[in-house]
């Protein structure tokens, strides 16, 4: 069974919620918790954390996605509630995270895939107009991949993840960069996505309304 939480988004559902620019998710599998994504801002975070109810404390890993702001502003606040905090990080940028949170442990993040927790993998960092890192799990009824902003590109990502599995792709979660696009760009994305194979999107923050 797994459990995923947004913590941080342009919209917010909960009355107690604060809706903002950027994203972040908590993602719970078992005994695993992992922060993907810190959001823009650590006093909309910690607000949101706590309208929700939601312990930091156990988190295994915090994710980074990619650099900007809107993914990273809230790392302070993160940093200062995960018992023991280990941050995974493009390594474009991560000794540059790395300096700012000495108390962490910051792992980089290459270009190879890699396992952070049983069944729950990183893409590495995929070049795209801006390098970023996507996290994708294996659930029961196929691949399970949340995104950042999706820089790279989503089909690009998705093609990756079918490179790497052989399970079909159940769930694309998080922002797709798409809310500058036309409609002719968002209409064959949407068709590429099928083409392989996608069975739902549960998209937000840059995607666009």
């Amino acid at each position: 069974m797994c459990q995923i939480t947004l913590l941080f988004d342009n919209e917010a559902v909960h009355p107690g919620c604060e809706p903002s620019w950027g994203y972040a998710a908590l993602i719970e599998r078992g005994e695993e918790k992992i922060l993907f994504d810190t959001g823009a801002k650590s006093e909309v975070l910690e607000k949101n954390v706590r309208a929700l109810s939601v312990d930091l404390k156990d988190v295994k890993a915090i994710v980074l996605s990619h650099h900007h702001w809107d993914h990273t502003g809230g790392l302070d606040f993160a940093v200062s509630e995960v018992k023991k905090p280990r941050i995974y990080a493009g390594v474009s940028y991560a000794e540059e995270v790395a300096k700012k949170y000495p108390q962490a442990e910051v792992i980089p993040v290459g270009k190879e895939p890699i396992e952070i927790a049983e069944r729950i993998f990183l893409t590495g960092e995929l070049e795209g107009p801006v390098k970023e890192v996507s996290l994708f799990w294996k659930a029961k009824k196929g691949v399970v991949i949340i995104t950042g902003c999706a820089h790279p590109g989503a089909v690009n990502i998705v093609k990756k993840v079918k490179e790497l599995v052989s399970e079909p792709i159940l769930l694309l979660l998080g922002g797709i960069h798409l809310y500058r696009s036309h409609l002719a760009e968002i209409e064959r994305t949407s068709q590429a996505l099928k083409d392989l194979g996608l069975k739902f999107l549960g998209v937000s923050h840059c995607t666009g309304e």
